[in-house]
């Protein structure tokens, strides 16, 4: 799912004062990181099989201009989601979990 541009100003609101200062773990540059516009998720295993109705995460991708490091967030918990969102994909709400902490 692409980013509205209101779901992109508040996740940077909140990724850019992390990212800014995060050191990658991997090459050991600061802060030189791309943020997808691109929500992308992951799913509870089903033991190899694909189950729609089961729990997922949406996560923004961020990624190391250097090295390519990935890095993965929490697209609820980031506020780039909003559970009741219209713009979600479809999923269970409930199984989301908790809306970003203020």
């Amino acid at each position: 799912m692409k980013l509205t541009p209101a779901q992109s100003a508040v996740a940077m609101s909140r990724l850019n004062p992390i990212l800014r200062e995060h050191v990658c773990s991997v090459c050991d540059t600061r802060g030189g990181w791309s943020v997808q516009d691109t929500l992308f998720e992951l799913r509870e295993f089903s033991d190899g099989a694909l189950d729609l109705s089961g729990k997922l995460i949406p996560l923004m991708v961020v990624t190391c201009n250097v090295c390519s490091n990935t890095l993965t967030f929490n697209a609820i918990q980031i506020g780039a989601l909003t559970l009741n969102d219209p713009n979600a994909p479809p999923a269970k709400a409930a199984d989301l979990g908790k809306g970003p902490s203020k």
